[in-house]
């Protein structure tokens, strides 16, 4: 299980805890572990920040596109595992840095957010 704290806008607020584990979907996901709230503050988006060109496409097939040249490539984090989903819980903050619930989230609901957000691949 992962719990942490974080600032967030000049302010401490508690993470909600999460925990990866094995995907109805396939794979692993990542999972609420309590109930989340519409509106809160889920996750920081992390990871390694990547320019296209350097990434071995083969070994990072899953690089999160955050501009037109910039990837997120996984770091080993929770965040790592947010699935895909049409009907994603999850969506992001203004400013791009943080995972914010979209909806009620129930506990033990897999974490999910609409990876169409994230692309804007120009190509």
């Amino acid at each position: 299980m992962l719990q942490a704290t974080r600032i967030v806008k000049s302010k401490a607020v508690r993470l909600p805890e999460t925990e990866v584990r094995i995907s109805l979907c396939g794979g692993r996901g990542a999972f609420a572990m309590e109930f989340i709230q519409k509106d809160m503050v889920v996750s920081p988006v992390t990871g390694i920040l990547t320019k296209r060109e350097d990434i071995d496409w083969s070994s990072n097939p899953h690089a999160m596109q955050i501009g037109v040249d910039l990837y997120l490539l996984g770091a080993g984090n929770a965040d790592d595992y947010i699935n895909h989903s049409c009907a994603a819980n999850l969506g992001f903050s203004e400013d791009g840095q943080w995972f914010v619930a979209l909806r009620d989230i129930a506990a033990d609901e897999e974490l999910s957010f609409d990876y169409a957000m994230s692309e804007n691949d120009l190509d």
